[in-house]
């Protein structure tokens, strides 16, 4: 689906530049409404993953405290190496922050629908999931 809407997109930019151009457009199916977290259980929890808790391992300013840490840590070592630290504030705020995406319109500019319903979508990208351990270990 989302490879589907990027053809689209992009044949609709070649005849409406000035209406696509720097628009934003979300690829969305009819898959249910939920936490980031628990849609990607859905492709992960068949390939054998579980999430560790629902509560943050540790209180938020604690998390906070870490983040300024780690990029204070990123400022210091920049003279000496490229350090790219994964918790930062950006990626905290990220993670803790509810919020929904408007997804009708792709449809409305461009006509995109998706090829592929959700169940059908869950269980090919869960297969896939799955395979990748076995492909990583065919290429060792």
């Amino acid at each position: 689906n989302v490879a589907w809407m990027h053809l689209l997109a992009a044949r609709a930019l070649q005849k409406w530049p000035k209406v696509l151009g720097g628009q934003v457009y979300f690829c969305y199916d009819d898959s249910p409404f939920m936490s980031y977290e628990d849609f990607d259980m859905e492709f992960l929890g068949p390939a054998g993953f579980r999430m560790v808790g629902q509560k943050p391992p540790l209180p938020f300013f604690l998390l906070y405290m870490l983040a300024l840490l780690s990029e204070l840590l990123q400022w210091i070592l920049q003279p000496l190496m490229n350090f790219t630290p994964t918790l930062n504030r950006y990626t905290l705020s990220i993670v803790t922050t509810a919020f929904t995406v408007q997804t009708d319109k792709a449809a409305r500019h461009f006509g995109y629908q998706p090829l592929v319903p959700w169940a059908q979508s869950r269980a090919r990208t869960a297969a896939w999931i799955r395979g990748l351990d076995k492909a990583s270990s065919k290429m060792q």
